[in-house]
């Protein structure tokens, strides 16, 4: 489910490869982030990324931040 909600709602920003400029969307890649902080943003917003703590459960928000470190492999440079 991780990857049809990133696709669904996220790609439109980060783009289908994570690495953003589009309407605003910061890149994924090439960052060193963890699940802590991809779940963070994701439940919270940040700057004009809206909150999706009331939108998406925890379970589902941790299936895109696995989506985003495995499939997209952000991490690496």
């Amino acid at each position: 489910s991780g990857k049809q909600i990133f696709t669904t709602l996220c790609t439109s920003c980060h783009g289908s490869d994570g690495k953003g400029g589009h309407q605003g969307g910061v890149p994924l890649t090439g960052r060193m982030l963890d699940i802590t902080a991809i779940l963070t943003t994701a439940s919270y917003g940040r700057n004009t990324m809206p909150a999706l703590k009331d939108v998406y459960t925890l379970e589902q928000l941790q299936d895109v931040g696995a989506y985003i470190l495995e499939e997209l492999k952000v991490n690496e440079l």
